[in-house]
């Protein structure tokens, strides 16, 4: 994007101050971009050098305009395939080595490295997944993140279905319990034990074995360690026998997040559901208690701080102390130490929980527009590399009309409406941040919203639940197949509070609220060091504490941070110039410039040419 305001020379009084401003299509090379620099999981590495400066192999940043060379180093028995650059750029150059010029904005790039063949390594390009129609449902999800997998290391897409509909053939990768002899075969001689899985070929099928948790774990283990780059997978065991999941020191983290879920919502779920409820086959199961540090039910933004800062605060507060300091969350913890984050809410993106990993706020209803305004900076500054949210609680879709999709630099905003499946969202922000260390939160929070509902009947909001808690179940199946085929990354199923004070009498549920009530609510762990919630019943901070120590810093790694208003203020205003079916925000962020900034902020210049180009749109 430009970083000058105005497309003619403008002549801005302020004060007795006489600002000339003129602007072109001229980049400015004092304003610096992000290089994302995603460095492949074996097969190779990259560095990448600006204008001939030293060659690095991680994140850098460059000016517009810039020369951006890529130089591969393939690994042996690899060959380099290419650069892919997201957004795409034109690239030149051969051999291990690329250019390109460098954009006025953040580029993500990625190097492929081919594996050679060996003549004991199976062709996969014939071979369909083949899941069982009536099993728990983790089987199925397993089987769409194995094609997926596949798919990003090799570039095959291999078709999945279930059993009943897709006829036998020999080439076929066989998902848990199916419908096939091998299957049967893999079932019998299965013993059940914490890691217990089986990977197995049995003439041309390869049939992949587990219960609960390590089904997922056989898919994951398969997909890391047998899968190739070039479309095939290396030779497997003839001969039946149970091996054991390799698990690695826990260092990434996924929490999957059921904003109001009481153990009710869960039991109701329980009660009619055809599949399992993924978060029981977890290890390890607490009880987190949820009151703000005043003693209220607490709502989300209170919640949120305290699971993600390890601090328990006061109603109303976003990312600060029961003082109004703001203070780090783990998510900025994460970055700091390296890590790729992102996050996918059905909520709208600047909503509570998401605001709580990614904004400092004091007043959550009243403070939009601030909430977004620093999201839009970690964006520019690509300290966020993932963030969606498909809600329209609270009436806040006002601030999208129309329904209407909106680039926000990296950062995709859509009102949308309650109900919204984000899928294919979820999927899309595990595979963005996968890398060697990585942080996701998965948020589904129609299990608050119709929870809160006051006009639909009973049965109506206990049907809205029940497909919210369907539709959380699916985000946590696919999430649990990437984490185990990642080893070392922990698996987090919270909730913030609970809401509408669901009772169960003798099976019969019922909604006794419309809001947040002070009951305690389930947690489930897989990761080192989740016995501390086994059986316990802790306070919802410890959650942030834990969290802080699986990413190797201290508990008490949330400490006071300073919040840039100023250039927060400059990047929403940046986006907007990118957007101009958003200048419809401008009403909101000329209210933030009046009211959110301090005198000495509204002087500086960025912020000043910043707020006389919202001005002139609005005047025009």
């Amino acid at each position: 994007m430009k970083k000058c305001f105005f497309n003619t020379l403008t002549l801005l009084l302020l004060a007795g101050l006489v600002l000339f401003s003129a602007c072109s299509d001229n980049t400015d090379p004092t304003v610096k971009y992000s290089l994302t620099v995603n460095q492949p999981a074996s097969g190779g590495s990259f560095t990448v050098r600006v204008n001939g400066n030293t060659a690095v192999s991680g994140n850098t940043e460059a000016a517009a305009g810039d020369t951006i060379t890529l130089n591969a180093a393939p690994a042996p028995e690899f060959s380099f395939s290419g650069f892919t650059l997201t957004p795409a750029q034109t690239l030149s150059g051969n051999g291990n080595t690329r250019t390109f010029t460098m954009p006025s904005r953040t580029v993500s790039i990625r190097a492929v490295f081919i594996e050679s063949g060996s003549e004991n390594d199976i062709n996969l390009s014939a071979y369909t997944i083949v899941y069982p129609n009536d099993a728990s449902g983790l089987e199925r999800h397993s089987a769409d993140f194995l094609s997926d997998y596949i798919f990003e290391i090799s570039g095959l897409r291999l078709p999945f279905s279930a059993d009943t509909e897709t006829q036998e053939t020999g080439k076929e990768i066989l998902i848990g319990a199916t419908n096939r002899t091998a299957s049967s075969t893999a079932q019998a001689f299965y013993e059940y034990g914490d890691n217990n899985i089986i990977i197995w070929q049995d003439n041309e099928k390869i049939i992949l074995y587990g219960e609960q948790l390590m089904l997922a774990g056989a898919v994951g283990q398969f997909a890391s360690t047998y899968i190739k780059a070039n479309q095939s997978a290396r030779e497997i065991s003839k001969t039946l026998s149970i091996s054991t999941y390799l698990t690695a020191l826990s260092k990434s983290v996924l929490v999957l997040f059921g904003d109001g879920m009481g153990m009710n919502h869960i039991e109701y779920f329980r009660s009619l559901s055809e599949t399992d409820f993924f978060a029981d086959y977890l290890p390890y199961k607490g009880i987190l208690m949820t009151t703000d540090l005043n003693g209220a039910a607490t709502d989300s933004a209170a919640g949120g701080t305290a699971m993600f800062s390890g601090i328990r605060t006061i109603n109303g507060t976003l990312g600060l102390d029961p003082d109004g300091v703001p203070i780090k969350s783990i998510r900025q913890e994460a970055y700091e130490r390296g890590y790729k984050t992102g996050i996918a809410t059905t909520d709208v993106a600047h909503g509570n929980t998401a605001g709580s990993l990614t904004a400092h706020v004091q007043a959550r209803y009243d403070d939009i527009i601030s909430v977004k305004a620093q999201q839009e900076l970690l964006l520019a500054e690509g300290k966020l590399d993932y963030l969606i949210g498909t809600g329209t609680g609270y009436n806040w879709d006002h601030i999208y009309p129309n329904n209407q999709w909106i680039q926000f630099s990296s950062g995709l905003i859509h009102p949308g409406s309650r109900g919204t499946d984000i899928y294919e969202y979820v999927k899309e922000c595990l595979w963005t941040i996968r890398s060697d260390k990585f942080f996701a939160l998965i948020e589904e929070d129609d299990i608050d919203n119709y929870s809160h509902e006051p006009n639909s009947p009973m049965q109506g909001k206990l049907d809205n639940l029940f497909m919210a808690m369907g539709r959380f179940n699916n985000y946590m199946g696919y999430s649990m197949a990437f984490a185990m085929a990642h080893p070392g990354t922990a698996i987090i199923v919270a909730a913030d509070h609970e809401t509408g004070n669901l009772t169960n009498t003798g099976g019969t549920f019922r909604y006794n609220s419309l809001i947040h009530s002070n009951a305690d609510v389930d947690i489930f762990v897989y990761g080192d060091g989740g016995e501390i919630f086994h059986n316990q019943t802790v306070w919802n901070n410890e959650v942030g504490k834990y969290l802080g120590r699986l990413i190797g810093a201290s508990e008490n790694f949330s400490v006071p941070v300073t919040v840039d208003l100023a250039a927060a203020f400059v990047a929403t205003v940046n986006a907007l110039e990118d957007n101009p079916s958003a200048m419809r925000l401008n009403g909101l962020v000329n209210n933030f410039y009046n009211t959110r900034l301090s005198a000495e902020e509204k002087q500086l210049p960025e912020v000043l040419a910043a707020y006389y180009y919202v001005e002139n749109l609005r005047n025009n």
